[in-house]
């Protein structure tokens, strides 16, 4: 707009909002046919787990191809996801499609791919390659697929769709789940658990993802060696620098007694985590509308400083 915010658009018809309340017949599965639309089969490898009826086949998708799938058939694939598309402006979206920009060879490297569903997947003679699917669903990764069906609208301007989102792959798990008899809803609660476990995941936070920083693995060495000034015998500080890697460390000791010796040693009482240090430096530093701010928004300015060599520490 020309106040500089953007605006999304959308037009409902008569038949869209007769689908949305549940009017009419609802839409046809969607059927794929890699080697007729695609020219070629998509390779890839399957397993059936022993106790199920499902089958599991694992694929490597070129980016262009699940963008102009998600082209062509929108928010149908997401049907069975929690999520719909939640656009562009969010921090994850923004930055899939600024690694499809900028960085498209390490998309692969970066993107945890998604998981999908069939009623029916076909595979080719040599039983190495999917050759056509029916009722095929997007149930965890619906970002990042309609991420790609946008740039690959974006590329319009290539003559040739196969050259559009160039150099991007995307891993796939494919289920298939045989569609349910009649009278039965075995294979449609199989979908709803798949989608279910599919998107529960552990919160990774912001804090989480500097555990690898090179200030944070020297921090970590050099705290759990400085001695903490007490009468009794030398105790030290334990930084963790995973979560949870205090607890994990005390699971792994090989006997009772290796336990107890690390508890001597890093007393959970001393036990110091990386927000508590960004807190406690931030609040030293007498920037209290930083650490008012949260432990996490606190850790992101904390670390910003130290890349910039402003924090004070080395």
């Amino acid at each position: 707009s020309a106040l500089g915010i953007g605006v999304h658009l959308e037009v409902w018809d008569l038949g869209r909002i007769g689908s949305e309340i549940g009017i009419g017949k609802p839409p046809p599965p969607v059927e794929i046919d890699f080697e007729e639309r695609f020219g070629n089969v998509l390779p890839c490898l399957t397993e059936d787990p022993s106790g199920t009826e499902a089958t599991v086949h694992v694929a490597f998708v070129p980016g262009w191809i699940l963008g102009r799938i998600s082209h062509d058939y929108g928010p149908r694939l997401l049907e069975s996801n929690v999520r719909t598309y939640l656009q562009a402006g969010g921090k994850v979206n923004k930055g899939i499609l600024e690694t499809i920009v900028n960085e498209p060879q390490r998309f692969l490297l970066y993107n945890n791919g998604i998981t999908c569903t069939a009623d029916k997947v076909e595979l080719d003679e040599t039983g190495e390659g999917i050759s056509r699917v029916v009722g095929f669903r997007v149930v965890n990764g619906g970002q990042t697929t309609s991420s790609l069906g946008r740039a690959f609208n974006a590329q319009a301007s290539e003559v040739d769709e196969s050259r559009r989102l160039a150099g991007i792959s995307v891993q796939m798990k494919l289920v298939e789940v045989p569609p349910s008899g009649s009278g039965s809803t075995e294979g449609e609660t199989l979908v709803a658990s798949i989608s279910r476990f599919a998107n529960r995941q552990n919160a990774v936070n912001e804090a989480d993802l500097s555990a690898h920083h090179p200030f944070q693995t020297a921090f970590e060495k050099h705290a759990m060696r400085t001695p903490v000034p007490v009468e009794q015998a030398p105790v030290y500080w334990y930084y963790e620098r995973l979560r949870g890697q205090y607890q994990s460390e005390l699971l792994g000791a090989a006997s009772a007694a290796e336990k107890r010796k690390l508890k001597e040693k890093y007393p959970a009482k001393l036990k110091v985590l990386k927000t508590d240090l960004a807190k406690y430096h931030n609040s030293w530093d007498q920037r209290p509308w930083v650490v008012s701010l949260g432990i996490q928004k606190c850790h992101k300015d904390f670390m910003e400083a130290v890349d910039r060599g402003s924090s004070g520490l080395s």
